[in-house]
């Protein structure tokens, strides 16, 4: 897969993303969509857990049904066979876990702890601590998951952030800007503690997490992006998420 693919859909072309390549694949044996499809599991089932915690399950259970219910979007390829036109993975797997809890609960399965094989390693204790963390009273589980959604993107985009730069042989000076990348200088006591330890000036300190922050963004709109199928509801999701982020 790459980023300059397109997707053609209802006559118009859109650039290629993790979930419009998914949403759009209609052959079996799609490597590329099968390899986005595990990625995308595996980088936003922490908001799913949230949403399941939030709303009364324990954490086994919300651990055994995250579980479950990927392993069946990967079994059953339905967001491989997903309406393009439905537009944002973060409503579409929300929608899909509903689903599967209910058909679970309404069939009256039984889901056991080690039961099947597990094709996701999942770190619950984790999940359980951001969780636990974001958990206000007033929250309800759809706006505890959009807020763990939201902090996931960042997660992910710092972490892209860090593997760029120690691939550079820049390890180093991403830990000492990493506090002033969601942040400003006043916040983290100024520019001159980190100066000195990268033996630089505070200018080009400046100079650098200017830098950074705008990397930062450039890949946390290519985040968003990629969890949409359509380019036209960017901006508003843009707007929805920044909102809830704070940022």
């Amino acid at each position: 897969m790459t980023d300059s693919a397109n997707v053609h859909t209802g006559g118009q072309v859109f650039p290629a993303t993790r979930w419009s390549l998914v949403a759009n694949a209609r052959e079996d044996g799609d490597l590329d969509a099968s390899a986005a499809l595990e990625e995308l599991c595996r980088t936003y089932w922490p908001p799913l857990y949230a949403y399941l915690r939030r709303s009364g399950y324990s954490t086994h259970d919300a651990e055994d049904y995250i579980q479950g219910f990927l392993l069946s979007l990967i079994q059953d390829e339905s967001l491989v066979r997903a309406d393009p036109q439905r537009g944002r993975l973060r409503s579409f797997l929300l929608g899909g876990l509903k689903r599967y809890v209910g058909r679970v609960l309404r069939d009256g399965n039984r889901l056991k702890r080690g039961g099947g094989v597990e094709r996701f390693s999942l770190d619950a204790a984790e999940a359980e601590q951001r969780y636990e963390a974001m958990l206000v009273d007033e929250l309800t589980p759809e706006h505890l998951y959009d807020r763990m959604w939201v902090s996931t993107l960042v997660s992910a985009v710092i972490k892209r952030l860090q593997d760029e730069m120690e691939s550079s042989g820049k390890e180093k000076t991403f830990l000492a800007l990493q506090p002033y990348l969601l942040s400003g200088a006043t916040e983290t006591g100024g520019y001159t503690k980190v100066a000195t330890e990268l033996g630089i000036s505070e200018g080009a300190v400046k100079v650098a997490v200017h830098r950074l922050r705008g990397r930062y963004r450039e890949l946390l709109l290519k985040h968003i992006t990629d969890t949409l199928s359509n380019s036209d509801s960017l901006n508003d999701e843009v707007e929805y998420l920044l909102g809830l982020a704070g940022r």
